[in-house]
């Protein structure tokens, strides 16, 4: 499931980066974007550890291939979105950047939080320090 969410996020990244027509805003943006790319491969990778999918080098193999692929797929999207739709294309960014951080906090919110607090839960650990670092995170 955390791949799946993950790879739309990175689709969604790839379009929102790649219809931005304004290239000094791009420069601005790939930075923390390439940052970013980092933390999500390192949450995908740990997954793939914790289930065991190393084991399985073939599957492993193809999925991360594909988790790649989603950045190029996204990029090309967004610039045929760009390219078909230049007057509108403030309008779009804008839509794409909205549903780029709609699947953001699906991913933390369906996926990431529910993990940790079983962990938690598990270990008696108290809630309030997570509560208090999100409420502090928005």
């Amino acid at each position: 499931l955390l791949f799946v969410l993950l790879s739309v996020h990175k689709l969604l990244q790839g379009i929102t980066l790649g219809s931005d027509p304004d290239v000094e805003s791009i420069k601005r943006n790939l930075i923390p974007i390439l940052i970013h790319k980092v933390f999500s491969a390192f949450a995908l990778g740990s997954s793939f550890v914790a289930s065991g999918m190393l084991e399985r080098k073939r599957i492993f193999v193809g999925l991360v291939s594909a988790y790649v692929l989603f950045d190029f797929l996204g990029l090309g999207v967004g610039m045929l979105v760009g390219k078909a739709l230049p007057n509108t294309s403030s309008v779009a960014q804008g839509i794409l950047q909205a549903m780029l951080g709609g699947s953001f906090f699906f991913v933390a919110i369906g996926e990431l939080i529910p993990g940790e607090m079983e962990k938690m839960r598990l270990l008696k650990l108290p809630a309030t320090p997570l509560l208090v670092s999100l409420g502090l995170g928005f």
